[in-house]
């Protein structure tokens, strides 16, 4: 009998996270709980979550650029660990027989955490992130613009470009609030249009401007003439 995600107050309020993004943090934290290994494939988790592979692999690596996850082992078989807490020893460095264990691990369905056990853990995830991670102010809650936010962020860090302090990151947002018009789906644009040709910062949309056709003189005399 299937129970489903339990998902602990403390992530559910992770209000950068898409509901997508807090499910899977909410069963990689289950499964880590529970030692047991997470080894699920995106295709797995799109069938469960009823989206695209697509949609999963942008999650998971959102996931990872915020720091709420790891890749502890990418071959043959992925294995994802939660960052706030520390894994055992014995579990990251498992010998291979456990890669190898039967798929009813893998896709036994999660356990109900003990509440005791998960009041500590989320008490330290709510520690871990009020410590660590300061989040920076969005200009725009819609889903789309954090989501384009998200993979611009993620196109910095494959370009190999510096990454944004805090500070840099909140007045990057500022300015690109202040560049948009305070439109969210310029905004977007604006983003993509950056991605596409490669740049390196945020640029203002230019507008399309139309020309008037020139009349010269033989087109004013042609005019008068009847257009004969």
């Amino acid at each position: 009998m299937k129970t489903g995600v339990w998902i602990p107050i403390e992530i559910w309020e992770l209000s950068e996270l898409t509901l997508i993004e807090r499910y899977i943090l909410a069963d990689i934290t289950s499964f880590h709980t529970s030692k047991k290994t997470y080894f699920k494939t995106n295709s797995k988790l799109a069938k469960e979550c009823k989206v695209s592979r697509s949609s999963i692999t942008r999650s998971i690596s959102n996931l990872v650029l915020m720091d709420h996850i790891k890749i502890k082992q990418s071959s043959p078989v992925r294995k994802l660990v939660p960052s706030q807490i520390d894994a055992p020893l014995s579990q990251i460095d498992a010998p291979p027989s456990q890669i190898d264990s039967p798929p009813t691990q893998i896709d036994a369905p999660p356990t109900q955490i003990d509440a005791h056990i998960s009041k500590v853990i989320s008490k330290r995830i709510s520690k871990e992130i009020n410590t660590i991670t300061k989040e920076v102010v969005f200009p725009f809650t819609e889903k789309e613009f954090i989501e384009a936010w998200s993979v611009w962020i993620l196109e910095r860090k494959e370009k190999k470009l510096r990454s944004y302090t805090l500070r840099g990151e909140q007045s990057a947002l500022h300015n690109l609030q202040k560049i948009s018009g305070d439109d969210y789906k310029t905004a977007i644009q604006i983003i993509n249009n950056s991605i596409t040709h490669g740049w390196q910062g945020l640029f203002p949309l230019k507008e399309q401007k139309t020309r008037a056709p020139k009349i010269t003189q033989n087109t004013l005399d042609w005019i008068n003439k009847g257009g004969r």
